[in-house]
This record gives structure tokens, C-alpha cells and sequence, in this order.
């Protein structure tokens, strides 16, 4: 699969993610702190979807979301080292966007 089909994938999957209603959501400057969301049949329905467009395990990437957890949450911030990145893009998130795919340049100064 060439980088432009994978960008699409990915694309694709984040905008799954993104029709799950975030609870909360926080950020420092190094990155997020945690995007809680409601475990429900909905949101569980819409994870096993995002998996399976990424070929990703969904107990493992459940099993990460609900780790330090209350029983009706999951942290989709605990589960972001399940999903890779294409080379020269990065994941996003924002309390505005959501999750987004942004080109990220990394300068050598």
C-alpha cells in the first residue's frame, strides 16, 4: 500500500473516531493528557470499526483505552502508541477538531 492509500486509511479511521462524542478532553504542551469517552454499544460499535479499517486488535486497543479507568470510560489518549503514523504526518487532537492527520515537517537545528 503506497503512503497516499495509507493517509486515506488512516483518514478514514480518525473520522470514525471522531463521531464518538468526547466527555473531556486536556492538553499540555507535549501533547494530549487524556480524551475521555463514554463506554457504550455505540462507541465500542464505531472502535470496532476504526480497527478493523486499520487491522488494529479492538480488545487490545479497549484493553489500553481502559486502563486507570472508571467503568464507563475509555481514554483514547492511552491507546495512541497502537496506531502508526505515516512518515512525514502526525495525529492530532483537539477539543475544536478532533482527531486530524496534519503534515509535520521535523527541522534538524
Amino acid at each position: 500500500m503506497n503512503k497516499r492509500q495509507q493517509k486515506k486509511r488512516l483518514k478514514r479511521a480518525l473520522d470514525i473516531l471522531n463521531e464518538i462524542q468526547v466527555i473531556d478532553s486536556d492538553y499540555e504542551t507535549e501533547g494530549v493528557l487524556y480524551i475521555l469517552v463514554e463506554d457504550n454499544g455505540y462507541s465500542r460499535l464505531m472502535i470496532d470499526k476504526h480497527c478493523g479499517l486499520l487491522g488494529l486488535d479492538k480488545k487490545k486497543f479497549i484493553q489500553a483505552c481502559r486502563e486507570e479507568q472508571e467503568d464507563n470510560e475509555l481514554d483514547f489518549a492511552k491507546a495512541w502508541h497502537l496506531w502508526n503514523e505515516i512518515n512525514g504526518y502526525a495525529i492530532y487532537h483537539s477539543s475544536k477538531n478532533g482527531f486530524s492527520l496534519e503534515r509535520w515537517i521535523e527541522r534538524n537545528e
